[in-house]
């Protein structure tokens, strides 16, 4: 179904099949979700994710963040404009997450074949369970770059670290 609000909140709870939101401003909350195709279009306001099984979720928000926890999605984007990310659980084959302002902190149950990350400002955390290969490419404008997995780094400059975790298969 499609869903259109300008308001304070809008809450979706086990949903199943195709779901799009458009919200003008205000909250979006889903919970108990899942289905082809998750869309939600929020202008102005937080959005709030909890246990969402989806082939596509496409989350975008001019202001305000998106948080959440038990995210299963084939394709995963968060496009926020200003407002931080804070997903737990996520499990997904492909990540794009891209933050004009605020802090991105990912928790993964599953490692994804593809993670790519655009934060403007902000601290980037993203925790990965035991055994990830992947192929990394790390820059920041600002700030320093650790990594709890032993890389074989092929480039390290104060700002930037590319490497392999692994034997390089994810990226």
């Amino acid at each position: 179904g499609r869903k259109s609000a300008a308001g304070p909140r809008l809450a979706g709870a086990g949903t199943r099949g195709r779901l799009d939101i458009d919200a003008g401003s205000g909250g979006v909350e889903v919970r108990d979700a899942s289905g082809a195709r998750l869309n939600i279009d929020n202008g102005s306001g937080s959005i709030s994710l909890t246990d969402v099984q989806s082939e596509s979720c496409l989350i975008d928000t001019g202001s305000g963040g998106v948080t959440g926890g038990g995210v299963q999605c084939g394709t995963l984007s968060v496009d926020v404009g200003s407002g931080s990310v804070r997903l737990d659980r996520i499990r997904s084959t492909d990540v794009t997450v891209d933050a004009g302002s605020g802090g991105v902190s990912l928790s993964f149950t599953a490692a994804p074949k593809g993670l790519t990350v655009d934060a403007g400002s902000g601290r980037v955390t993203v925790a990965l369970p035991d055994g990830v290969d992947a192929s990394v490419d790390i820059e920041t404008g600002s700030g320093g770059i650790t990594s709890d997995f032993p890389v074989r780094t092929t480039r390290v400059q104060r700002n930037s670290l590319r490497g392999t975790i692994g034997d390089g298969a994810g990226r």
